[in-house]
Parts: structure tokens; sequence; C-alpha cells
């Protein structure tokens, strides 16, 4: 088992935001949003994509909400707030590449 850093759960910001899932799903119509201390979305699917793409195929990655989130939205654009907030804790997804396009499946029920 390896640990990567860069699969740690994605900063929204600073301090105790009391709006803070007003923000989220903000950032998520807007993914170069960045509050005050935080991470974009669009960085922290960066440094997501770049840990999972150093990994073997056929490997198992754990990650928090809502990089998952945004790691998921990387292979289908349609996957975003309201997906996110449909998750479940732990969810399981599996990706297949077909070398041209992934198929994200959720396989936890």
């Amino acid at each position: 088992m390896n640990t990567d850093i860069r699969l740690s759960e994605r900063v929204l910001g600073l301090g105790n935001l009391p709006d803070w899932l007003d923000h989220l799903e903000r950032s998520f119509n807007n993914m170069e949003l960045k509050l005050a201390g935080g991470e974009s979305g669009s960085e922290a699917a960066e440094r997501g994509i770049a840990a999972v793409s150093a990994v073997p195929h056929q490997s198992i990655v754990v990650t928090y909400g809502n990089l998952l989130a945004l790691l998921l939205n990387h292979w289908d654009p349609g996957f975003g707030f309201a997906e996110w907030r449909n998750l479940s804790n732990p969810d399981i997804f599996k990706i297949t590449h077909d070398g041209q396009s992934a198929i994200v499946e959720r396989v936890w029920n």
C-alpha cells in the first residue's frame, strides 16, 4: 500500500465557512473559483489526476468525497455538485479506459 498526498481532500478555504455548501456548489459551476487559503476545483483535480495517472492499471485508489467528485468529473463531465451530494460514505466507482474514453460506473449500492 502506498500513500500519495496528492489524494488528500481539497481545502475549500481557510477557517470556518458557515456557508461552505454554497461556496462548494459555486466551485462546481466555476472550476477556477478559489477562496482565500483554498484551492480551486481545477487545481485539486489536476493534482488528483496526476496521482491517479501514476498508479498501475487495475489499482484501487482511495480519496475523499470532494476530490473524488472532481476526479469523476474529469472522466464524466456530467458528474457535478448534485452527484457529489448523492455520494455515500463509503462509495465505490469503477473507471474503465478503452483507449479513447473512460467509462465511469458506480458499483456501491
